[in-house]
């Protein structure tokens, strides 16, 4: 889907071309790579918890590892900055952490909706371009998971599982650079790396993709 909506811009560029030599303002980009959570990195544990309660030695201080898929809208203004839009889409998947350990072989995965306006600067040398960035995101996040609730004695009982889901609305702010190579016919390819700081958890979420682009 994502080849297939590049080569459908792609296209439209290239029929819309007239003589005139114009210099491009509008940028459209897109990628999909790496996306992960580094909370419990920077802040292993949580918390003080009862003696009976055991903590997965696979999720404390591990990273969520996921995946994303984004896409970027921007214009450069006369100055050389350039403002941009985009929306981010992610999904990490770890281990379960339930206190007595039923669920530690299974998986769950966390779901985020990011969008971010970000103002940057486009550093050109040669056919190269450095895109450096800072932004204010919005970040919608999302998990369900199974669980229930620890009885405490000296043989702890359990209550009958339920479902629980948690959503949580955050602002922060997004730290990205972009690592370009333009072609003659404005199509670019590169790499994007970034960094989110989110107001209430701080740095949270990490992500690496190479991407695609056209100048429009």
């Amino acid at each position: 889907m994502l080849i297939r909506f590049v080569f459908i811009v792609s296209l439209f560029r290239f029929t819309s071309l007239t003589g005139e030599c114009q210099v491009p303002s509008f940028y459209l980009r897109t990628g999909y790579g790496y996306f992960g959570n580094i909370h419990q990195v920077l802040s292993p544990g949580f918390g003080d918890v009862p003696s009976y309660i055991n903590i997965n030695p696979a999720v404390e201080g591990k990273v969520k590892n996921g995946s994303t898929t984004w896409f970027d809208f921007g214009y450069k203004l006369q100055t050389g900055f350039t403002i941009n839009a985009g929306l981010v889409f992610a999904e990490t998947k770890y281990n379960y952490n339930d206190g007595l350990g039923f669920f530690w072989d299974f998986r769950q995965s966390d779901s985020y909706k990011i969008i971010d306006l970000s103002f940057g600067r486009e550093i050109k040398i040669k056919s190269f371009d450095i895109n450096p960035s800072l932004g204010l995101v919005f970040q919608h996040y999302y998990v369900s998971f199974a669980d229930y609730q620890v009885n405490p004695g000296p043989s702890p009982s359990v209550a009958f599982p339920t479902i629980i889901d948690v959503s949580n609305n955050d602002l922060g702010m997004s730290f990205k650079t972009d690592f370009e190579y333009t072609f003659k016919n404005s199509l670019f390819v590169g790499v994007r790396s970034g960094i989110h700081l989110i107001f209430a958890f701080g740095f949270e979420n990490v992500y690496f993709s190479p991407l695609i682009g056209m100048k429009l």
